[in-house]
């Protein structure tokens, strides 16, 4: 999920770079949204960070992955 996560951001937009995502491991993963963009998110797209940025990878799969994507995308 990690890997689609990061290649549907770049497929979206070329100029994101989320290769980060796919080295870390474990449940979770800091994107590196602001709090701001957290929030816009959030009420853009009801798609759930903290406002560290921090996500829940563990909670991605293949009916919401490119949502995710698209709306970290959007925010960006």
């Amino acid at each position: 999920m990690r890997e689609i996560l990061a290649d549907n951001i770049r497929r979206i937009n070329k100029s994101l770079d989320f290769s980060h995502i796919v080295e870390q491991r474990g449940m979770f993963s800091y994107t590196g949204l602001t709090k701001e963009q957290v929030v816009k998110m959030r009420e853009n797209h009801s798609v759930y960070a903290i406002e560290t940025g921090r996500i829940c990878v563990a909670a991605l799969n293949s009916k919401n992955v490119n949502r995710v994507a698209s709306a970290i995308s959007e925010v960006y």
